[in-house]
């Protein structure tokens, strides 16, 4: 039976939820191997490293989402840092 379930991802590190940096980094993971697609606020998700690095952030509240995309081409479900 072919693989059509999309691999969680989770984001293993990050700025706490109140801070005022400007600049905030990512650690992410996933249960299969694959890539991840990001975005910020209401951006279109983009590819993104497990590493994810955003620089210029304006004071007040984001969202961060991440997704996996594992090697079969499954995208998996959102989760969510605000």
């Amino acid at each position: 039976m072919p693989d059509t379930t999309g691999p969680p991802a989770s984001i293993a590190t990050g700025p706490k939820p109140f801070t005022r940096l400007t600049a905030a980094i990512f650690d992410l993971t996933s249960s299969e191997p694959g890539t991840f697609q990001c975005r910020l606020d209401a951006a279109a998700f983009a590819g993104c490293a497990a590493r994810a690095s955003l620089v210029g952030l304006r004071e007040g509240t984001h969202t961060f989402a991440v997704r996996a995309i594992d090697t079969a081409g499954n995208v998996g479900p959102e989760t969510i840092r605000t």
